[in-house]
């Protein structure tokens, strides 16, 4: 009864678990505390989930790179077609602009005989350059196309049609007698023919007019504009067939990048919750069991099972060591009842409660040990010890706090207990009375103060030791209570 009351005292040791781990032979040297614990673990590891986890998210990160490169290329391939389609419109139409201000301006010196038109074709043709400029960019954008063929026509045809206009000018400058100056010089170059030279001014005019104005120049004009044309379409045959393959293989990458998207998505979701499984939720749970001192439960991946069944280990021996440093340092080792220390923390833990405190002292104790010598003292002590233990309840607190001083807290305890306490320090005294154990007879001066008092100090331990000196002082042998006696005097 006794042993059951002092677990539950102040600074009660937790439960023991159900089962303690039996030790098999430890194969750590290092630490021979911790057995191989091997056989009794189970459950995926750490280590295996992460090489898992690690290899699919490579895999998938590989094939997501492919597929970026993949896409990425057949992006820049239709837009490289795409560039090169409405590049190519641009210059062509830059092309044919160019063409036609040549055409316009040959035209009108033909049939004006006006210098300036002469000058501005030059300064188009030789500074300005808008044809070569169009035509270098059609060039740049179709080397490697099959549409570089009309353009190379073209550019011939338009070539031979300079040159025609150049004979046409020419032939105006002679009927003139212009001497061509600046750009327009390049004219003296031109050779005439004899049957040319040997026209008259007006005839030269309207040869240089039939030759700008005539079917066979406009036929020229025709075939430079076909070629351009034909070109235009090649490039638009070769944009649409781009935007034909490369279109069907962006919907193809984009459907593989949702689903690699999917399935990393997927081994987030398993990743996470397998890592909350294993690792989250059976840390949490051993968190709480720490805080709460408690065994840890053998959950989660294989490392945390082990660790938790060798902490578990360590946990059922640090409880039988600390067990056994609390019980020695709470009680005293000769009565096993509690000692001063405790009692001092009890009685300031109680101080504000309805408690009652009796303090205890043996009566002619030394005359005990002078007699039967001290082992008979301890034997006497001792017997004490077990009858406050035995006749006060598992809330109250019997304590050893001198030689041959004895305490006991009697929690929830006030004034009207007070023939329920003479009754128990009555049967205390009589049991101590009975010498057939072998023990010598003794009786007891006991001293007792409640907390709710009248007229008591602060200090209960005052009162109850002033009560206990009235019993001394009057024959030792019995209780008194304060204020009962201790107040009249």
């Amino acid at each position: 009864m006794g042993e059951k009351r002092r677990k539950q005292k102040p600074n009660p040791t937790p439960e023991k678990p159900e089962a303690v781990l039996e030790t098999p032979v430890s194969v750590y040297p290092q630490n021979p505390f911790i057995p191989d614990l091997s056989a009794e673990t189970s459950g995926m590891k750490i280590r295996s989930v992460n090489i898992i986890v690690i290899s699919a998210a490579f895999v998938l990160l590989v094939l997501f790179l492919l597929s970026s490169f993949r896409t990425s290329y057949a992006y820049e391939t239709l837009r490289h077609a795409n560039d090169k389609y409405i590049q190519s419109e641009l210059a062509a139409s830059q092309l044919k602009q160019a063409s036609n201000y040549l055409t316009t301006q040959v035209r009108l010196f033909a049939i004006t005989q006006n210098p300036d038109y002469m000058n501005r074709y030059f300064e188009e043709a030789l500074v300005n350059r808008n044809r070569e400029q169009a035509a270098d960019v059609l060039k740049m954008y179709m080397k490697e196309s099959y549409a570089y063929l009309y353009l190379d026509e073209a550019y011939r045809y338009s070539t031979s049609l300079m040159r025609r206009e150049c004979h046409a000018m020419r032939l105006v400058v002679d009927a003139c007698n212009y001497i061509p100056g600046g750009d327009a010089a390049c004219l003296e170059e031109v050779e005439l023919t004899a049957a040319e030279k040997a026209m008259t001014k007006q005839e030269k005019i309207q040869a240089a007019i039939d030759m700008t104005h005539g079917e066979e120049y406009q036929r020229y004009i025709d075939l430079i504009e076909d070629c351009i044309r034909s070109c235009l379409r090649r490039v638009t045959e070769e944009r649409d067939a781009a935007e034909e393959v490369n279109s069907a293989l962006l919907t193809r990458l984009a459907f593989n990048q949702r689903v690699f998207a999917v399935l990393l998505a997927l081994i987030t979701v398993a990743t996470i919750l397998t890592v909350m499984n294993l690792v989250m939720w059976p840390m949490n749970s051993f968190v709480a069991c720490i805080q709460h001192y408690q065994p840890l439960p053998v959950v989660g991946a294989y490392e945390l099972r082990y660790l938790s069944l060798a902490y578990n280990i360590m946990y059922n021996e640090n409880q039988k060591t600390s067990a056994h440093l609390r019980h020695e340092a709470e009680h005293d080792p000769l009565t096993s009842l509690y000692n001063r220390g405790t009692f001092d923390k009890m009685r300031e833990e109680y101080r504000n409660l309805p408690i009652a405190l009796m303090l205890i002292d043996v009566d002619f104790f030394k005359q005990i040990n002078d007699s039967h010598g001290h082992e008979t003292g301890d034997q006497v002590l001792q017997k004490i010890a077990r009858l406050l233990d035995q006749n006060f309840r598992d809330t109250d607190f019997p304590c050893r706090i001198g030689g041959d001083e004895f305490a006991v807290i009697m929690t929830d305890a006030v004034p009207p207990m007070k023939e329920l306490v003479r009754e128990k320090i009555r049967r205390i005294t009589q049991a101590l009375q009975d010498t057939s154990d072998g023990v010598p007879a003794v009786t007891l001066s006991v001293g007792v103060a409640f907390n709710d008092r009248d007229g008591g100090t602060e200090d209960i331990y005052k009162d109850a030791d002033r009560a206990l000196y009235v019993v001394k002082t009057h024959g030792r042998n019995g209780v008194e209570f304060y204020g009962e006696y201790y107040a009249q005097l």
